[in-house]
């Protein structure tokens, strides 16, 4: 034999190359497809004089076990004025982590898949007061992500009402609105969110630098009211936000 060719595939399947340049009797299958749990069975052919060999039809087994080494320890999650901070324990040969977060009964979403260290401070504006937050860790190690903690470290947010801006006014004029609040101290800008009665804030810009914002979206319709809100970002996170906003009819 010249080399040979190893084939894979799950019960039920159908056999598939994953390798026809073997040159010796073994082959370490570390696929990133590979999922813990599931049985996977493999068969070789061998390349003789010009010509792909037989292969044993039935093939061996093995059931896959998570890369359990390269998986991050989950230190904690912790909650302060506007933001989450999640810990975890380094993990060797690493390159980068991913974070994970999700709430009760969701789905995990990657919110960051560039992580250097151990540490990561979550300040999304759309961090809600009260509601409870899981977090979880991937690590990029070797060209390919490791399993990670299903559980999660949780932690509830926390409002920075002490930085919440205080709501002035809201005013119509022809085709806007103008919305105005106090100044917050150290504020390097602020962020203002729009509703209308019964729906849910959204935010319509995140970079405003002083204490005034006139709303002319093209959206605006005449004879709505518009509600507004505005968050303040202190020292690295969002503040908290007046819940009931001040509002404004449109003209």
């Amino acid at each position: 034999a010249s080399k040979y060719a190893v084939y894979r595939k799950t019960a039920g399947g159908s056999w598939k190359c994953i390798n026809s340049a073997v040159t010796g009797t073994t082959y370490t299958d570390g696929s990133t497809d590979l999922a813990a749990g599931t049985t996977y069975y493999y068969t070789v052919k061998a390349y003789v004089n010009g010509t792909w060999g037989g292969y044993d039809k039935a093939g061996v087994s093995a059931t896959a076990a998570a890369a359990s080494s390269t998986t991050p320890a989950l230190v904690s999650a912790t909650a302060s004025a506007g933001q989450i901070k999640v810990t975890w324990n380094a993990v060797s040969g690493v390159s980068k982590y991913a974070v994970y977060r999700k709430t009760a009964g969701g789905s995990w979403k990657c919110i960051n898949s560039a992580v250097t260290g151990t540490t990561y401070t979550d300040s999304s504006t759309d961090l809600a007061a009260g509601t409870t937050y899981y977090y979880t860790v991937k690590a990029y190690v070797n060209g390919a992500w490791s399993g990670y903690d299903k559980a999660g470290v949780s932690a509830t947010a926390a409002a920075a009402s002490s930085t919440a801006p205080v709501l002035v006014s809201a005013a119509a004029s022809a085709g806007q609105i103008t919305v105005k609040w106090n100044a917050v101290t150290n504020a390097a800008k602020y962020a203002v969110y729009r509703k209308t009665a019964g729906g849910s804030w959204k935010c319509i810009n995140s970079a405003v630098t002083g204490t005034t914002y006139k709303d002319n979206s093209t959206d605006l319709a005449a004879g709505t009211t518009y509600y507004y809100t505005v968050k303040a970002y202190v020292s690295g996170s969002w503040s908290g936000y007046d819940k009931a906003g001040v509002s404004a009819t449109a003209k």
